[in-house]
């Protein structure tokens, strides 16, 4: 499971690491938001340098199996310029919660063929209430 700061960055997962979480949650959601989540990661025991150009694009009603929900939908460009992938990320946020409800990872080499694509969804949503007595 992915280990993530208390904003939902991704500080681990699997057997990658980030020095400092690659920042695809804002603090702030508005329409035509724009910032650049640079890092250095780390997988089995090999650093690279990489950094999005993020913009949150538009808001979207979307499905996944846990339901639908209204999102700000956030759009990355970039590269790893260690070893020259450009790489591109979408990400579907709702207010409040500290996760996406659908993210797409896409990484291609320098002759744009593809070496990874990931899609993530939510599959269920359960709140509770924390009794504090």
């Amino acid at each position: 499971f992915p280990v993530s700061d208390l904003m939902g960055n991704n500080i681990k997962n699997g057997a990658l690491e980030f020095d400092t979480p690659v920042q695809f949650i804002p603090a702030e959601l508005q329409v035509g938001k724009k910032w650049t989540a640079a890092f250095r990661r780390t997988k089995k025991g090999v650093d690279s340098n990489a950094y999005y150009d993020m913009q949150i694009t538009r808001r979207e009603t979307i499905s996944v199996p846990a339901g639908s929900f209204d999102t700000f939908r956030i759009e990355g460009q970039g590269w790893n310029t260690t070893f020259g992938s450009r790489i591109e990320a979408r990400i579907w946020l709702v207010p409040g919660l500290n996760f996406a409800i659908r993210r797409e990872l896409v990484t291609r080499d320098r002759r744009g063929r593809f070496q990874q694509t990931e899609r993530h969804e939510l599959v269920s949503l359960r709140q509770q209430v924390i009794d504090s007595n």
